[in-house]
């Protein structure tokens, strides 16, 4: 296996992630994997709560949550998928990496549509991104650019635009993952020079620079970072299609003390987990494993429950979106 940095560098220029939601669904659609709805039915399931599941060759899978319907897939373009994040209203941001220029385009979809409705130069290879709660702006964590083998967060105002850069070449020299936290705050996960653990950064709300933010232990194969409303939580995979952990990370000032662990268990002797990015919607997390995407219970975790199949391959990302009010 390569180094985590080595690892979060081939996994982000091949992966994708992809955004989802949460709601309620007619009980008449199909599962995952069998005919496809009419039109009427698709367009009831994609006015509620919907998961999105992103992978290899641009594609997109999107099922009603939490009844997990297959209702629609879709491709972009011929780049990798990244990641995938929402913002208020539903919409879905998606980054599309192409590892030839280690660039990537940013695709913007409504709640449940399926042609861009905006789209968004990123200079950079798009690893992670997150939507401030508060003012509505686009952070991407690009962990390497093309000048050099370092990367940036590019943070574009109102997800619009072109993004003010942000970059820590000391310390996070590889950005992995961003989240937001309640106040506006931008949290950044990633890795330092070759060998270097996981890391944590903060770029505070209004301040153009990093803040390094150590851990109370060192976290390996870490990649994904999301903020749940009272600590982060910081996904990592020991092993390339290993075993998944999530830890709690409760944040003071310039440190993060680890307060507790979650352990996935999957069906097939904990070798199917192929992504450590996940997402965590009320008490469930969400992570893509082979072929498709498991659930677990949150915090508690555990035993798996029933996944979903993932039609492109091996899916790398995922993502929860609210159907609009």
């Amino acid at each position: 296996m390569s180094t985590p940095a080595g690892y979060a560098l081939c996994f982000c220029a091949a992966s994708v992630l992809l955004a989802g939601c949460a709601g309620s669904q007619p009980a008449a659609l199909p599962q995952p994997g069998t005919m496809r709805l009419d039109r009427a039915d698709e367009a009831r399931a994609l006015a509620g709560d919907l998961l999105y599941l992103v992978g290899y060759n641009g594609g997109v899978a999107v099922f009603t949550y939490p009844q997990k319907r297959s209702v629609t897939t879709f491709t972009i373009g011929d780049g990798s998928l990244t990641d995938a994040c929402v913002d208020a209203s539903g919409d879905v941001f998606i980054p599309s990496v192409d590892i030839r220029t280690l660039s990537a385009t940013i695709y913007e979809f409504a709640h449940g549509g399926t042609t861009p409705i905006a789209t968004l130069p990123d200079p950079g290879e798009a690893a992670g991104c997150a939507i401030d709660p508060i003012t509505g702006n686009l952070a991407v964590a690009n962990y390497s650019n093309q000048s050099d083998s370092g990367g940036n967060v590019a943070v574009y105002t109102d997800a619009k635009g072109s993004p003010t850069i942000y970059s820590d070449g000391a310390n996070l020299i590889h950005p992995s993952s961003v989240s937001y936290d309640n106040h506006g705050n931008l949290l950044v996960g990633g890795y330092g020079q070759t060998g270097a653990g996981f890391g944590l950064a903060e770029i505070a709300k209004g301040s153009s620079t990093f803040t390094g933010i150590e851990l109370s232990q060192q976290i390996t194969g870490a990649e994904s970072i999301q903020w749940t409303g009272k600590s982060l939580a910081i996904t990592s995979t020991k092993e390339l299609l290993g075993s998944t952990y999530v830890y709690q990370a409760k944040i003071s000032g310039a440190a993060a003390t680890i307060i507790g662990t979650t352990s996935l268990h999957t069906h097939s002797n904990q070798g199917r987990v192929v992504s450590p990015y996940s997402w965590i919607v009320g008490k469930t997390i969400i992570v893509p494993v082979r072929k498709g995407a498991g659930f677990w219970s949150y915090p508690k975790g555990g035993e798996e429950k029933k996944p979903v199949s993932y039609p492109y391959g091996n899916a790398l990302g995922v993502a929860v979106s609210r159907a609009p009010k």
